[in-house]
């Protein structure tokens, strides 16, 4: 699907869940790979609900991916945030887009750009924030892939923000 006519909103907004209550709402519907293993009923929604003492917990082998749909419009990321909650994140990471769930534009190539997070100052509660910026992404996207190889998933509180985008009515004659 392509998306052609593009209209940016004016003003950076959250460009993945957030005040999440479940997996999926009327806007947004979180999923990881199937290698993905949750411990101890740490959802993967609480790394969305922006909820300090909820957060979302996993292990796996090999790559593994956080994604996220947004399904009014398509989102353009250009930056991350993150609580890992107890440490730095290692391991590379990847941001990978999609406007059907199927089909992948790699944004940030995890073999190559090898990106880490770097701390970015603190959360209001003081928490370490770690941020991923996005170099060079000028396609909005349905679908968003964050893709790492570090054998886990830690995440407290998860932001990431950009731009909504809308599409404009092209009339015959302009």
């Amino acid at each position: 699907m392509e998306i052609n006519n593009l209209d940016f909103t004016e003003d950076m907004k959250y460009s993945c869940p957030h005040n999440m209550l479940s997996d999926e709402n009327d806007e947004w519907k979180l999923s990881v790979s199937d290698n993905v293993s949750i411990y101890n009923n740490n959802l993967l929604w609480y790394g969305f609900d922006n909820v300090r003492d909820t957060y979302f917990n996993a292990t796996f082998s090999g790559e593994s991916y956080l994604q996220w749909q947004n399904k009014l419009h398509p989102v353009l990321v250009k930056e991350i945030y993150v609580n890992p909650g107890g440490g730095s994140y290692g391991g590379y990471w990847g941001l990978q887009g999609s406007n059907d769930g199927e089909h992948w534009t790699t944004i940030i190539d995890i073999a190559t750009d090898k990106c880490q997070w770097k701390s970015d100052g603190s959360w209001d509660t003081g928490d370490t924030k770690y941020k991923l910026t996005v170099p060079v992404n000028s396609a909005p996207y349905y679908y968003h892939r964050l893709i790492q190889t570090n054998g886990y998933w830690n995440i407290h509180y998860m932001e990431a923000f950009g731009f909504a985008v809308r599409q404009v009515p092209v009339f015959e004659g302009e």
